[in-house]
């Protein structure tokens, strides 16, 4: 697996955990300027 596809399923499921209590995702992969948030 690349690391890349890696990173993706890590965020996916983090994802779904954080919704699983009922957190409220509000973006995902947000930019700004040369920086990225990958879950807000």
């Amino acid at each position: 697996m690349h690391h890349l596809e890696l990173g993706q399923l890590g965020e996916n499921l983090a994802v779904e955990y954080l919704e699983s209590k009922a957190y409220k995702i509000l973006d995902r992969n947000y930019k700004w300027m040369r920086h990225e948030i990958d879950i807000v």
